[in-house]
């Protein structure tokens, strides 16, 4: 894409209307002052910039052309044409070849508010496709740029979402640093959106890495910024969730099982997809209180209602119901639920109930004395943290597998895992 300054693209919009420097003459502009405006000897002012507008305009008219260009559009320098086409392109869905070009121009120009957007926007595809560490890497260069420019507003987002990225890479350390730097710095921009997502997005971090008082008191903060909120009855019935999952760890069942059966039946119109989330997460509890039978109903309430819904998290109804069936000694059952399972994890590329469905087979396998399987599996989780490069996944496998090749008395193998867990002993 060229980008001119205003003497050029005087130029070629009155080449491309067939015009000549005569007709641009008036008692106010003599043909040689026209053609030092074009050449760039004489600066264009805003009297004059109107006046040759108004012929171009009325030229292309007689033609048939649309134009509808002012002298504002006339006076713009090269870097603003730039600026004007970049942020026009941003605004229009882009495709990936145009978020390119905006970086590309971006760079050429100085653009570097354009090219923190572009890379923004790079970023929001690679996620959407499931593409965490690409996201991860276009979301890193937004923010760098948003650095360099004290552009707190974007570096909210951006940071939010560099959280996200690491969240699903299983990194939850990581991905809190950045929760909280996007909470900080949206807080100082006033974003208060991105500020109250990011504050969930803590809790839900605090509560993976089971510290659940940490998680309850984030999510007491969440609520109270999405206090008068439209959406709020939408927003508290998720933040409850949430709770109920921090006293499920703390030991308090019951009360847990309250909070959510009290979210199913004091709500009207509640989102298919949050009650698919409250009837599985009912379904845990009961289970870890060894009350089957009514673990089995809750599971099926989800089931059902993500089969029609969400089947993007089916996955996690089918890879927990699975656990009932291993209570019971019911493996054959469990093993066909977990494989429809990490097939459906794996679509949708959800590591963490990935990595949850094969320690589950992991464990069925080792009961029944399926070696292969067990090694098979151990190899495919090794796999997905690899690919995560995340090390203290890492380290977890290769510590199981040591533990794992000790029961066998393959003594070899089992120093071989001991020493690469001691390479990825990067975990505090």
């Amino acid at each position: 894409m060229e980008f001119l300054p205003p003497g050029k693209r005087i130029k070629k919009i009155r080449k491309q209307l067939k015009m000549k420097q005569d007709d641009f003459q008036d008692e106010n502009m003599t043909r040689g002052y026209f053609g030092m405006i074009e050449v760039g000897t004489r600066k264009l002012n805003k009297k004059t910039a109107r006046f040759i507008a108004q012929k171009l305009n009325k030229k292309a008219e007689e033609l048939g052309v649309e134009l509808n260009i002012d002298e504002n559009y006339l006076l713009m320098s090269e870097e603003d044409e730039a600026r004007n086409y970049c942020e026009e392109k941003l605004e229009n869905n882009p495709s990936e070849g145009e978020i390119r070009e905006v970086i590309s121009i971006g760079e050429k120009y100085s653009l570097k508010k354009s090219k923190a957007e572009a890379y923004k926007a790079l970023g929001d595809i690679r996620y959407k496709e499931l593409k965490f560490g690409e996201a991860f890497i276009s979301y890193s260069e937004a923010a760098d740029v948003c650095k360099e420019i004290n552009e707190s507003f974007l570096q909210g987002y951006v940071n939010n979402r560099l959280g996200m990225c690491k969240y699903n890479e299983l990194d939850y350390e990581e991905a809190l640093l950045y929760y909280n730097r996007a909470r900080l710095t949206a807080a100082a921009s006033k974003d208060i959106e991105v500020e109250t997502n990011a504050t969930f997005n803590m809790a839900l971090c605090y509560s993976r890495l089971e510290m659940s008082d940490e998680a309850m008191e984030s999510i007491d903060l969440y609520l109270s910024k999405i206090q008068g909120r439209e959406d709020y009855n939408e927003k508290y019935i998720i933040a409850n969730i949430l709770k109920a999952n921090c006293l499920e760890s703390k030991g308090m069942l019951q009360e847990a099982i309250e909070i959510l059966e009290n979210l199913v039946q004091g709500f009207e119109g509640i989102k298919k997809m949050d009650e698919a989330v409250i009837y599985n997460n009912i379904g845990v509890f009961y289970l870890e209180k060894d009350e089957l039978d009514e673990s089995l109903k809750a599971f099926s309430k989800s089931e059902t209602i993500r089969m029609e819904y969400d089947e993007e998290y089916l996955s996690h109804t089918i890879i927990d119901k699975s656990r009932v069936y291993i209570k019971r000694g019911l493996y054959t059952e469990a093993i066909i639920l977990l494989k429809l399972g990490v097939d459906l994890a794996t679509r949708y590329n959800d590591n963490n109930y990935l990595l949850r469905g094969y320690y589950l087979l992991i464990d069925i396998y080792e009961k029944l004395d399926k070696h292969k399987d067990v090694e098979d599996i151990y190899f495919k989780i090794l796999g997905i943290v690899e690919k995560v490069n995340n090390s203290c996944e890492k380290m977890k496998v290769y510590l199981s597998l040591t533990e794992y090749y000790i029961k066998q008395n393959n003594m070899e193998k089992a120093l071989k895992y001991l020493e690469e867990s001691k390479k990825n002993n990067r975990c505090s």
